[in-house]
């Protein structure tokens, strides 16, 4: 059990490494596009990435969480899942440019908008392998690739993008550069793939993956209605208003994804574990998953609260003060990362049960209440309506997952332990709220010590946990040494 925390909380290490080499230069790269060329760029951008974002995903069709589940409970049939997956994915993937490069004449794009479009649709052919890849490294529990592939590519975005703007390059010189990159990063994993699996045989078999692409069709679903629940947003605003406002959104959206690089990397390091215990050991299984929901919690609401209070200066920091409206929208949508990273979990712990109908109803519920509480109100409430919006309905999905994994026996934490923290959260609250007008940061260090005093006070954190983690961080920072020396 110890060394399978350290491995997990290892994984989580490296694939917020990964992450967060990836978001921060698409942030660095928002950023050069707003110095550079303007809000109105960093829209039609936005727009792009989101079309690309789709396509990407139909291409997808949920095979990566159904190779990463296979994979993770028996390693000997990754061959067959890895080439039947590969062509089944480059063929979604042409379907999915060329519907892309047919839909978006349909709307009032300025010509920019569209070509931008039509070059970054490209690199789906090169990112639905990508993502194969990195499935089969999450299945093996090897996220030390991804960090190192990520970095690498990322570094090289960064110094691109800043030398072709810095050179009078427009957007369209941005969205060749990025497809080219897409290829390059393509390359790249290919090769440490090849490096770790030199055993690979190619094995294509028709009939396997027609069954695969039916029974990968929930997690097709899946994957559509979290891009769909989480990515909407920027559609319906580029429907009913013009790119700047997409812009404004974008702004907190980039600064949203720092924080949810810790919900995406519990959600890759948790899935293989949990499906590997969940048919080898499954009565450790509940406890693993109270353990997860506590500190989850524990990290979460504090972060949430100090964003809350720092909207405004974190704002400023990575854009100009043209970006009030920015500072509004993050307040509101900084309090769905507590929820998000609680859903991760439950979804992935109804997917290792074979439980993806219910992950779907939740998420359809929750995407159409999106829709059409947009479509109703933001013609009145505008962007920030957006924003509320998505706070509301994220809770939902957060609720509905809850219900559906009670109804497989398991809690997602104990009732005593997360009112506890709520005690300590709105003490932490009301400490920073009354002293920040004094001085910010001294409220926050204030707010963060009685939060913290609170949380041991109430043994939310006893000597078991403290024993715990003694043996596991002995645990991961001894076996590296004893390995060598062995």
């Amino acid at each position: 059990m110890i060394k399978t925390v350290s491995t997990f909380i290892k994984n989580i290490g490296f694939n917020m490494v990964a992450d967060l080499s990836t978001k921060l230069v698409n942030s660095i790269l928002i950023l050069l596009l707003s110095h550079f060329l303007g809000v109105a760029a960093m829209g039609s951008y936005s727009v792009a990435h989101t079309y690309f974002t789709f396509g990407l995903l139909f291409s997808y069709w949920g095979l990566g969480n159904l190779l990463t589940r296979e994979v993770a409970r028996s390693r000997d049939n990754y061959h067959q899942y890895l080439s039947n997956f590969s062509i089944i994915r480059l063929t979604f993937a042409a379907v999915s440019i060329l519907i892309i490069n047919l839909i978006m004449t349909r709307f009032d794009y300025t010509q920019q908008t569209q070509v931008t479009i039509q070059i970054i649709s490209i690199a789906i052919l090169a990112g639905t392998i990508i993502n194969l890849i990195n499935a089969l490294f999450i299945a093996f529990e090897e996220l030390k690739y991804l960090s190192a592939i990520s970095l690498t590519v990322s570094l090289l975005r960064i110094a691109v993008s800043y030398l072709v703007l810095r050179l009078g390059g427009g957007l369209l010189a941005i969205a060749i550069s990025y497809t080219a990159l897409e290829v390059l990063s393509l390359a790249i994993s290919m090769a440490f793939a090849a490096h770790i699996l030199k055993d690979f045989k190619f094995a294509f078999d028709l009939k396997f993956c027609i069954n695969q692409i039916i029974k990968a069709f929930p997690f097709f679903w899946i994957a559509l209605l979290v891009i769909f629940d989480s990515r909407i947003e920027i559609l319906i605003i580029s429907f009913f208003f013009n790119e700047t406002q997409v812009g404004y959104y974008t702004a907190m959206n980039t600064l949203i994804g720092g924080v949810a690089l810790f919900s995406e990397a519990i959600r890759n390091a948790v899935f293989p574990i949990l499906a590997r215990y969940q048919l080898q050991a499954p009565e450790k299984v509940p406890g693993m998953i109270l353990m997860l929901g506590k500190y989850i919690s524990l990290i979460t609401f504090p972060i949430a609260i100090s964003i809350f209070f720092f909207a405004e200066k974190l704002t400023f920091l990575f854009f100009d003060p043209g970006y009030t409206i920015s500072v509004t929208l993050l307040q509101i949508v900084i309090w769905t990362f507590i929820g998000y990273s609680l859903t991760v979990v439950a979804i992935r712990l109804l997917m290792v049960h074979d439980k993806e109908k219910q992950v779907v109803l939740s998420l359809f519920i929750s995407g159409a209440l999106t829709l059409t509480a947009s479509f109703l109100l933001a013609p009145r409430w505008g962007i920030t309506g957006i924003a509320i919006i998505r706070l509301v309905t994220s809770y939902v999905l957060f609720f509905l997952c809850i219900f559906f994994i009670s109804k497989q026996g398991y809690r997602i934490i104990e009732f005593s332990v997360l009112l506890r923290i709520l005690f300590a959260s709105l003490a932490l609250f009301f400490t920073t709220y009354f002293l920040f007008p004094l001085n910010p940061y001294l409220s926050l260090l204030v707010g963060l010590s009685v939060y913290g005093g609170i949380v041991w006070l109430t043994r939310v954190i006893d000597s078991q946990d403290i024993k715990l983690w003694k043996d596991i961080f002995s645990n991961i920072f001894t076996r590296p040494f004893q390995a060598k020396n062995e």
